[in-house]
């Protein structure tokens, strides 16, 4: 298993009125999946290590709220997959050693 690169999600500025309203957070969330995106260097995406790493961010960015990533974040991080699978940003790739498929990023697929 190949180990995952060290990501770093930017802090746009949106992030108070992301905590606050639904709909800035599924545009920061897109955000930040674009970053994800671009900096996964060949490593398979996993909507579960960018939930981890986005909230990380969160805490990092503002220390004094307890805001937590839920189910509807995860549907607007599910269909951006989708849509990503669709423009061909992300493709799929089957793991001979894993004998799974894997989305990676495309920009990665066509270096290889």
């Amino acid at each position: 298993m190949q180990t995952a690169p060290a990501i770093h999600l930017p802090d746009t500025g949106k992030l108070l009125e992301a905590l606050e309203n639904a709909e800035a957070r599924t545009a920061l969330i897109a955000e930040w999946l674009d970053a994800y995106r671009e900096q996964l260097a060949g490593t398979a995406f996993s909507a579960q290590h960018f939930m981890v790493v986005a909230q990380t961010r969160l805490a990092e960015l503002h220390l004094d709220n307890d805001f937590v990533l839920g189910a509807s974040d995860y549907e607007h991080i599910r269909a951006w997959v989708f849509e990503a699978l669709a423009a061909g940003t992300l493709t799929q790739v089957f793991d001979d050693a894993g004998n799974c498929i894997e989305l990676k990023a495309a920009i990665e697929q066509s270096q290889a």
